[in-house]
Formats: structure tokens, C-alpha cells, sequence
């Protein structure tokens, strides 16, 4: 449902966080969305929803806000809806005294209605109706200019573009915008705490919040935050998306049934024929890195794409033909001594190799690891680029450009790893299933876009899950260096380094 209760089930009940997957309840998302109802809204007799600009002018005199419409007041109408029981009950009525004394001092008309179970019990001194049972859709919510409410409510009202304001059994996170939409989402719009330390309420922001509403509500920037919002919830509550994720964890526990053991993933960089001067020392010389695939050819190990993996998880290959002993080889950024060096010697060994490449085609020198005054590093670029369908590389996503995602805007990032796919999977002509996180660096609404823009399998450095599938977005890489020995290797590849690793670094 939300993640707050993920943290109530680890923190109280002491679940292992690592068997706690979230996946939201889905809604109907065209029973609310305004892009499905505007159609029926617009066609035959209209009839005009109370709260429209056409059908309202806002005044300012002397600092009081009232709205009129044909010289006459007009009726703001707000609607709180859910059941009026245990701290619910409170809540409310709180809120709609608050309402009440605004509008008052405003001097505005105004009609609360409270939808919902033991409504008509409330001890209040607002003058409100009472609605027991309501069929709510989008035409229902229309009808008012202001939802209150938690959980579903709060979705379906957030979807058909009525502003809303947030709360419920345990506090109150006020007007839904995208700037709040974390929280919102953490606490399931007000309804769950992250323990059991009681509900929490804020009068004050219920003055502030609807001072804030009755100025705003028809601006150009208010509107916007309304349209955003439901593209937000789109996302996060359509039957699509939610189908996508209960799918993918199953398809993981699938694979755990399988195979419930770590697989180690190495990362690699360039290749060259001996040593260079650089600051990061992402490189192994071309003699070091024959010697890392006979070691892995001793320890018994088979490598595997994440295609190959993915045909697995999907029931696509026999499982009596995966590897006692899986490896994957990673290799970022596309180096010319990768298509040089590497492939060959892979080929040799019967091994295979994962490549994650940049969209930017044209791209001939890395420019984020040497120094100024130096060339860099020579990178395939252009038709050439075509020479990695022929070797021992399969090739996945680096983005468009070398940068640092968690640094940069969200839109930002989101074209790099959305657009990157879709560049390289027409210049190759194949699916782009695995995304390499630049700098090894992101954070799980990163890993999120990741799978939101299609891809299998996502991957960084450092962080991630005990096993591939616990966290297959946020994927453990391990960092190969120029000095690696056969003991190293043999650390680095051994079943328990990854929780060694994690007990040492707590990552």
C-alpha cells in the first residue's frame, strides 16, 4: 500500500526488510482521469461545475476575498470524504470548524458536505450536509472545488484535477502538489505513520492551506500543479503499471526459487596494452585481463549476459542449462581497446560480456577521467559503433551523455535513461534491457525511472540488494582495479563477498 507501512512491518514486527516488496493498490484511473471524462463532460446540454473561471470572477477590496458570479455570492463547495469513526472523526471535525471561521472571516458562502459513514454524529459548529452512501466518480468530485479526504479518496480526487487537501487517521499533509507527492505517498495521504505513535494534526496548517487555496486556486501555476499531480498519480496507481510490478516480482521470486544465491557482477573499464596514468584507475592492461579470464575459467565459472539472465527469469531457457557457477562481466563507456583488446580474448576463453554504451554517438574520447590538459581515452564512436554487434559484447544503456543523474533535475534524468533506450535500440536494432548508472551512483527514484522506461535490470556500485533479484534496479557491481591477484578474484567472485561487503560497509 505505502511505504510507511513496509517500515511498520520491519521496525514493529520485525520483518526482514529484504522480503518487504511495495506495490500500490491499483484504481481506475479512467473512471477519474479528466483526460478520459472531458469528452462526456463537454458534449450535449453543459452544465457548468461551481468553481470554473468562466463562471467566476475573484475579487481583492481591502484585503477580503469574495467571489461573486452575476453580482451574486458565490457557493464555494467543499466535500470531506471517508467514515467519521475513531481518529477520523476528530479530524474532522476539526477541519470543518477550521473551514467554517475562514470562510466567516472571508465572508464567503459555502457548503461543507460530509460524505461518508457516521457523518451525521459529528460535533462541530459548521453547518454542514450529510451524505451516507455515494456512488464517487469523476462527475461526483466535480461537483465540489475543494476534496478532503485520505488514501483513495485523496487519489481519485488528485486524478479527476480537483484540488485536495490531504488527511487523515494519522495526520494531515494539506493541498495535494507535486512538490508534497513524497510524503503524500509515504503516509498513504495522511492515513499511515511510520510507528504507532498516534496521529498527528495541524490547525494552524488548515488555516494556512486554505488562505493559501481560496488565493490561488485560479492561477496559471496552481492549474498546472493539478494537471502534474494526476500525472503523477497515472503512474503510481494505473492498472498498467501495477500489473508491471506485481509481474516483475514474481517473475523475481521465480528466480530465487531457482537459483537463491548471489551472482557475482565485476565492472570494467578500459583495456589497454599497458598502463596509464589514470586518476580513477579504471583500467586492467590487456596481460592482467587474459589472466582474470583464465583465473575465472579455473574457478568454474560461465558468464551470462542480462539478456541471458532475463530469458531465465522469464521461463525462456531450461533452468537445467544455467550455469553451477554464473559470472557476469560488465564494461561501461565503450572503449576502443574493449572492441580491440577485450572481445578477442573473450572469444578466446568462450566467455561472454555485458556493454553498457552511451546514446551519443559521435562521442571519440571519454572527458570524465583524465586530466585537462590530456586527450582522454579513445571511444568507438559513429558506424563503427556497428563493430559491437559482431563481438563478444551485448550491448545495454549508459545514457545519452556521462553524467552525474542524482546531481541533476529529474527531467533530466529521466530523458537520459528513457531517451538513451530508445536511441540505441534503433541504431542497433535490438532491445536494450539493462541500464548502467553513470558513476555508479543512484537512488531508488532513480532505480524507479529505470523501470518505469522498460528496462529488465538496472545496475550501480556499492549499494543494492544481498541477491541480484531482492533489488534488480539497484544492482551490487563489483570494482575491478589494475592490481587485482588470484585472491582477489577469488574474494570478489566467492559467494559471500556480497555480504561480506555489506556487513563491512553497511551498504
Amino acid at each position: 500500500m505505502c511505504e510507511n507501512v513496509g517500515l511498520q512491518l520491519t521496525n514493529e514486527f520485525k520483518y526482514n526488510s529484504r522480503r518487504v516488496k511495495l506495490i500500490r493498490n491499483s484504481v481506475d484511473t479512467n473512471t477519474f482521469s479528466a483526460s478520459a471524462n472531458t469528452r462526456s463532460i463537454n458534449t450535449g446540454a453543459e452544465k457548468k461545475e461551481p468553481g470554473t473561471e468562466s463562471d467566476q470572477i475573484l475579487k481583492r477590496d481591502s484585503g477580503s476575498l469574495d467571489f461573486v458570479r452575476d453580482s451574486e455570492p458565490a457557493i464555494v463547495r467543499i466535500a470531506v470524504i471517508g467514515r467519521c469513526t475513531g481518529p477520523k472523526k476528530e479530524r474532522t471535525e476539526i477541519f470543518l470548524n477550521a473551514a467554517s471561521e475562514i470562510f466567516a472571516f472571508h465572508q464567503i458562502h459555502f457548503e461543507l458536505t460530509v460524505v461518508g459513514d457516521n457523518g451525521a454524529q459529528l460535533k462541530t459548529t459548521a453547518r454542514y450536509k450529510h451524505i451516507e452512501k455515494a456512488h464517487i466518480d469523476y462527475h461526483f468530485l466535480k461537483q465540489f472545488d475543494l476534496i478532503c479526504g485520505s488514501g483513495r479518496v485523496a487519489v481519485e480526487a488528485g486524478l479527476a484535477e480537483v484540488p485536495c487537501i490531504a488527511f487523515g487517521e494519522n495526520g494531515y499533509e494539506g493541498i495535494l502538489t507535486p512538490q508534497n507527492m513524497d510524503v503524500c505517498l509515504r503516509t498513504n495521504f495522511g492515513d499511515i505513520g511510520s510507528d504507532f505513535s498516534g496521529p498527528h494534526f495541524d490547525n494552524f496548517a488548515i488555516h494556512k492551506n486554505l488562505e493559501s487555496w481560496l488565493k490561488d486556486r485560479h492561477t496559471t501555476a496552481f492549474l498546472k500543479n493539478l494537471t502534474a499531480v494526476s500525472g503523477q498519480l497515472q503512474i503510481e496507481f494505473s492498472d498498467q503499471w501495477i500489473h508491471r510490478r506485481v509481474q516483475r516480482m514474481y517473475e523475481s521470486a521465480f528466480f530465487l526459487r531457482q537459483y537463491s544465491r548471489w551472482i557475482p557482477v565485476l565492472m570494467y573499464h578500459k583495456i589497454p596494452d599497458k598502463e596509464l596514468d589514470s586518476p580513477h584507475k579504471i583500467f586492467v592492461t590487456k596481460p592482467n585481463f587474459e589472466k582474470h579470464l583464465r583465473v575465472f575459467k579455473l574457478l568454474g565459472f560461465k558468464t551470462l549476459t542480462f539478456t541471458e539472465l532475463e530469458k531465465f527469469r522469464l521461463g525462456e531457457k531450461p533452468w537445467t542449462q544455467f550455469p553451477r557457477r554464473p559470472l557476469i562481466l560488465t564494461f561501461d563507456d565503450g572503449y576502443t581497446d574493449n572492441l580491440v583488446n577485450a572481445s578477442p580474448l573473450l572469444r578466446k576463453y568462450s566467455l561472454s560480456a555485458q556493454l553498457f554504451l552511451l546514446a551519443e554517438r559521435e562521442l571519440k574520447s571519454n572527458a570524465w577521467d583524465h586530466k585537462d590538459h590530456e586527450h582522454g581515452d579513445a571511444i568507438v564512436s559513429g558506424p563503427d559503433r556497428q563493430k559491437w554487434l559482431a563481438s563478444a559484447f551485448t550491448v545495454g544503456s549508459h545514457g545519452i551523455h556521462h553524467i552525474h543523474l542524482p546531481k541533476v533535475s529529474l527531467a533530466v534524468a529521466e530523458k537520459e535513461i528513457t531517451e538513451s533506450k530508445k536511441m540505441l535500440q534503433n541504431e542497433f536494432n535490438q532491445p536494450m534491457n539493462t541500464y548502467a548508472f553513470t558513476y555508479g551512483d543512484t537512488n531508488p527514484q532513480l532505480a524507479d525511472m529505470a523501470f518505469k522506461a522498460g528496462y529488465s535490470y538496472a545496475v550501480n556500485t556499492d549499494t543494492g540488494g544481498l541477491l541480484l533479484e531482492e533489488d534488480p534496479y539497484s544492482i551490487f557491481r563489483v570494482n575491478i582495479f589494475p592490481d587485482e591477484s588470484f585472491f582477489s578474484l577469488f574474494k570478489k567472485t566467492a559467494s559471500w563477498y556480497r555480504k561480506y561487503y555489506f556487513k563491512k560497509r553497511g551498504q
